[in-house]
């Protein structure tokens, strides 16, 4: 399988697991063949894209079958019915979501390794802390210090606490300093923001996490 079409079959998984976790509101029999048919096609495709890319999706988990509970007088299935609700589907979505997130990063930057390009190269300073790279006759910016300094000054305001930043930092400056490819770093940033979410929702502290996830996921376009 091509990772072009394995993506695409995620992406129709994904859609497909948030479908049928809306369906399971008041609950679904454990022996439904679907729930088997979801967990047994997002464990191929996980073994399918380690196999295809092992560096950015080896962390990736396989999903067993959750243990079902017995249904209540609120379900639609008689009392004690062994079924599944939206919850137990929690770890597959949190696999799934992770896994798009990847390979949306490699679709967005599918065509920018700056190891892959050849040319003559020449790089020069702009306005606003930009460092453009200039490769025959393609042009592109590699960096925004400003953009970065900016959004990591408001993910401070937003909660983020100086220890946490300065993880994030040390990320963003490995691949400044070369020591890692774009699509490594933005996989590890997006590792950092899955660390972050669990830790705050953890303590509480919800109100401004979208904002926080926005503003640091963005950062992926700035490497």
């Amino acid at each position: 399988m091509t990772k072009e079409k394995a993506i695409i079959k995620l992406r129709l998984l994904y859609k497909r697991l948030k479908e049928y976790k809306r369906s399971a509101f008041f609950g679904v029999r454990a022996d439904s063949t679907e729930v088997i048919n979801l967990l047994t096609e997002y464990n191929e495709l996980r073994h399918a894209f380690t196999e295809l890319d092992s560096d950015i999706f080896g962390d990736l988990k396989e999903v067993n079958p959750p243990r079902p509970e017995e249904a209540s007088s609120f379900s639609h299935h008689d009392v004690g019915t062994l079924v599944f609700s939206p919850e137990h589907f929690g770890a597959l979505e949190n696999e799934l979501e992770k896994a798009v997130e990847y390979a949306t990063f490699i679709q967005s930057h599918k065509n920018e390794d700056t190891n892959q390009i050849k040319g003559n190269i020449s790089i020069t300073a702009t306005e606003g802390s930009l460092v453009n790279l200039t490769v025959g006759d393609n042009n592109k910016v590699l960096q925004n210090t400003g953009q970065i300094d900016r959004i990591l000054g408001e993910l401070e305001v937003l909660g983020v606490e100086k220890s946490d930043l300065s993880t994030l930092k040390e990320v963003i400056n490995q691949n400044a300093r070369g020591e890692e490819s774009k699509i490594s770093t933005g996989k590890r940033i997006l590792t950092w923001v899955g660390n972050l979410t669990k830790k705050m929702v953890e303590k509480g502290l919800t109100d401004n996490l979208p904002d926080i996830i926005e503003k640091a996921q963005s950062l992926t376009n700035l490497i």
